[in-house]
């Protein structure tokens, strides 16, 4: 795949163990995932760990991506609100285990929070719900769906 010149990769995880999810609680009350920008010679995979560690101070095991290998490719709404120059994200999104506590994270505003998946679901739509710039829209929307699919691959073992 062919990443859109000028725009930021991030990397972000569903830290799943069984019927709950390891989550970042924000300030503003909504849960988010653990993820963040790729550094120069990262792998996606690496961020992913990385930002598991500095965010809600959380090692990792069994990393899969989900789906395919290609990002999730989101074009901003002419707002510099998360980005700054940026003209867009591609985001690669895994799936793995929590494996260790490894700290608290050195993230301020993000606070480690393990939830029942359907808890995530609904903090997610609130915040579908209270944030209305078009990509942050379409992201949260693809973040539902997968819960969607991981809640039901629980219910089918």
């Amino acid at each position: 795949m062919n990443i859109p010149k000028n725009y930021r990769l991030k990397a972000e995880v569903y830290i799943i163990d069984g019927d709950y999810i390891y989550a970042a609680k924000t300030k503003y009350g909504f849960h988010t995932l653990p993820g963040g920008g790729i550094d120069k010679g990262e792998t996606p995979k690496m961020a992913a760990q990385r930002e598991c560690i500095e965010e809600i101070g959380i090692s990792i095991k069994n990393i899969k991506p989900i789906g395919n290998v290609n990002p999730l490719c989101l074009k901003f709404d002419k707002s510099p609100m998360f980005y700054g120059d940026y003209d867009g994200t591609c985001i690669y999104s895994f799936i793995a285990q929590p494996d260790k506590k490894v700290g608290k994270g050195i993230e301020e505003d993000l606070k480690l929070d393990i939830i029942e998946l359907d808890e995530m679901i609904n903090s997610l739509r609130k915040a579908l719900l209270k944030y209305q710039v078009g990509w942050w829209k379409k992201l949260i929307a693809n973040r539902i769906a997968i819960l969607t699919m991981i809640m039901d691959d629980n219910n089918n073992e």
